[in-house]
This record gives C-alpha cells, structure tokens and sequence, in this order.
C-alpha cells in the first residue's frame, strides 16, 4: 500500500516522465492502473526482481498483470546492477552514522 499511494503521489507531482518500479508482486497493479488512467502521458516500465535466465529457462514467471500495465518490462535485474544501485556501507550524517547490516 506505501509504495502504491508514493507511486500515485510522485505521477501526481508531474516531476517525471516516466515511472520504473522494480517488482513482480501483483499487488501494485491497482496502482499502475490508475497512473495509467488518470496521468496517461508517464510512460510505466517494469523490473522483474529476478534472475537471468540459464539455457533459457527462469526461476520464476513474470506477473502478467503487472507487465501487461506496463509500455515495457525487463524480465531480469543483474548482480551488478543491484549492487551499483545500493546506498555504501556506512553513510555519514550529521551525528550517529547508518551503517548498513551484513546479512545485506
């Protein structure tokens, strides 16, 4: 439900174009349908949280009824990409810093 309504919140701000949530849990479909519907003009892709296939064959299937909302979906995320996108090991603020757990 958070990152529904923050995803209908952010496509009402009108400060992007496009809208690229990296899930396969049907559960937001609601929430792609109605960006769909009420800001027709932000282009919504999906990032299946998945591995890349071996010989062809995946671990698990893509949600249909996520893709099918989606102008384009990617069927795979890589190791690299996942960690390029992570916050570094400790991130320094004012006071105490966050250090982020191991088992991440």
């Amino acid at each position: 439900m958070n990152l529904a309504l923050a995803m209908y919140r952010d496509a009402a701000s009108a400060r992007y174009q496009q809208l690229v949530v990296c899930s396969n849990d049907s559960d937001i479909e609601p929430a792609l349908v109605a960006i769909r519907e009420d800001f027709p003009s932000i282009v919504l892709g999906v990032v299946t949280p998945r591995k890349p296939p071996v010989y062809g064959e995946s671990d698990r299937r893509v949600s249909v009824s996520l893709s099918s909302r989606a102008d384009w979906t990617r069927h795979y995320i890589l190791d690299d990409e996942l960690a390029a996108a992570q916050l570094p090991e400790r991130v320094r603020k004012p006071g105490k810093p966050i250090d982020k757990p191991g088992h991440w």
